[in-house]
Formats: C-alpha cells, sequence, structure tokens
C-alpha cells in the first residue's frame, strides 16, 4: 500500500466518508507492524470509538472501545471490573457455570484426555464431555446412562466450588455433594484447566501512548 504515510493519508480520506469497518482493517495492520506509530494509533482509536458508538449489541460495543481505549493508553486501563465475582457467578445457571469452566480449558492439555459425566446440579441434569480437546456440555431430562461418571451437588457448592471457597471432596465429605463412577475424570478435568491473564492486550500494547490522561 506504500507504506505507513500512504496507509495514514487513504485511512484519514475513509475515515471522513465513514468507511471505518476498511479503515480498521488497514490501520490494524499498520498497528500490528508499529504499535509505537502514535498518529496511526490516534486514528485507529478514533475509529474503533465511531465502530462501538455504531454497535447494536454491548459486546461489540464494549470490545471496540477498549481496544480505543488501549490504543490511547498503550497499554490496558486498570480498575476493570472483574465479572468472575461471588455477585456474578452467584447469578449464573448451572449452564452458564460449565461454559465458564470451558473457557479455562487449555485444547492442548486436554487433546488427548477424553471423558464424560453427568453433572446433576440441584434439580438440572447436565451431561458433560471432553472430546478433542473441548468441554461442551448439554441438558438432559435424566442422567446420561453410559457416562463415565456422575456428580451430584447443590447449586450453592457447584458456586462455592467455581470461586474456590470449596473443594468437591470437602463437599463429599460434607454430605453436600456426591461422586459415582470413575472419580478420575475430575482429575483430568482439574489437569486441563489454565487460570490466565484476564488483561490480555486486544491490540498491541505500547510503550508510548497517545493520551494517557484521557481516561482519568
Amino acid at each position: 500500500m506504500g507504506g505507513a504515510k500512504a496507509i495514514l493519508k487513504r485511512a484519514k480520506k475513509d475515515f471522513a466518508k465513514g468507511e471505518y469497518r476498511f479503515v480498521a482493517t488497514a490501520l490494524n495492520k499498520l498497528v500490528q507492524a508499529q504499535p509505537d506509530n502514535l498518529n496511526a494509533r490516534a486514528l485507529l482509536a478514533d475509529t474503533y470509538e465511531q465502530l462501538g458508538y455504531q454497535a447494536e449489541g454491548a459486546g461489540w460495543r464494549n470490545i471496540y472501545l477498549t481496544g480505543a481505549q488501549e490504543l490511547r493508553t498503550g497499554k490496558v486501563s486498570p480498575g476493570a471490573p472483574k465479572s468472575a465475582s461471588a455477585d456474578v457467578i452467584s447469578e449464573m445457571d448451572p449452564g452458564m457455570l460449565l461454559d465458564y469452566i470451558a473457557v479455562q480449558v487449555d485444547s492442548l492439555k486436554a487433546a488427548d484426555t477424553p471423558f464424560s459425566f453427568n453433572a446433576i446440579v440441584g434439580k438440572n441434569n447436565f451431561y458433560v464431555e471432553m472430546s478433542n480437546g473441548n468441554l461442551s456440555n448439554i441438558q438432559t431430562i435424566k442422567p446420561v446412562a453410559n457416562a463415565e461418571a456422575s456428580i451430584t451437588v447443590s447449586e450453592a457448592g457447584f458456586t462455592k466450588i467455581l470461586l474456590g471457597q470449596a473443594r468437591l471432596p470437602e463437599l463429599i465429605e460434607a454430605g453436600e455433594a456426591s461422586l459415582d463412577g470413575d472419580a478420575e475424570v475430575l482429575q483430568k478435568l482439574a489437569a486441563s484447566m489454565v487460570q490466565f491473564d484476564p488483561a490480555f492486550e486486544i491490540v498491541p500494547f505500547s510503550e508510548k501512548s497517545v493520551d494517557a490522561d484521557l481516561y482519568h
């Protein structure tokens, strides 16, 4: 496209015409190649901001605006809300909680350890399967007969496990949960999970900033 200056010149014209998606695509390539190019970061931030304003869904809007924030400050903003809080998790239904567990699975670690189990959480039955490094679940009318194990736990107990306030063996010993079948499925699940950094970069971080004080 003729180099960084040529890309910026064309991007400014496209921005003025409202071609924000094209501008975002082109400038993203430039910022990836030159993270410290402040002119590119500033215009891409403006572009993401416009896309965020026009987005109908909160998810898209939040990602666009967070990307704009990172471009301007050079790093992720401190003090971001922590979604995995007790208040949030306590309001999630069992299926959502199982999806939350699946997010923490390292597919490479889990690729060669398939397993399945029934998760009976309160009055809800779920069939959980690890296959090809992917953890999936489906709600069922009753427990699946050929599952390798069945875990029964109250919704309150399940939430405690997710929050790290209790372990399944402790709940079983306290009579708040039970396990039938192959106990190794839990060991396989635990071995596949990782704690990831929630502050991963959406756009390349930079030691330089367009306007570090804008969000204070």
